[in-house]
């Protein structure tokens, strides 16, 4: 490759690089989901957060696990849920990407009523 077709692909690979993660944190909630399926990587989540945290646990755990396993936690009030809350993990090319969301809702003194997850891609450009 000529120095020239280098410094013409360099530019191409750093913005590449700058779009965000390109694979799932090395914690506990995404270990072994390499390679898995989308179904089977929704599965494994699910049941590995409801393990952790079953129905009347505190919210503010949930968020916190969620936060330290490297996704980013908002918290939505909704009329319909005013206690819910989402947090997601989007990581792959800027093309075609995966992602991982965590939804939950939790009664009005901060107790988890239920957690459900998605594990699924990003659509592709």
């Amino acid at each position: 490759m000529t120095s020239r077709a280098l410094w013409s692909i360099l530019p191409l690979a750093a913005v590449l690089t700058a779009c965000g993660q390109t694979r799932l944190p090395a914690t506990p909630l995404f270990a072994g989901l390499d390679g898995t399926s989308y179904a089977e990587g929704t599965r494994l989540i699910k049941q590995r957060l409801l393990a952790r945290f079953p129905n009347g646990s505190p919210e503010r755990g949930l968020q916190a696990y969620l936060a330290q396993q490297g996704l980013h936690v908002e918290h939505v009030a909704r009329p319909s849920e005013p206690d819910s809350g989402t947090a997601v993990f989007t990581y792959g090319g800027p093309v075609c990407g995966s992602r991982i969301r965590v939804i939950w809702s939790a009664d009005g003194s901060g107790r988890i009523q239920n957690i459900d997850a998605l594990f699924g891609d990003t659509g592709c450009l």
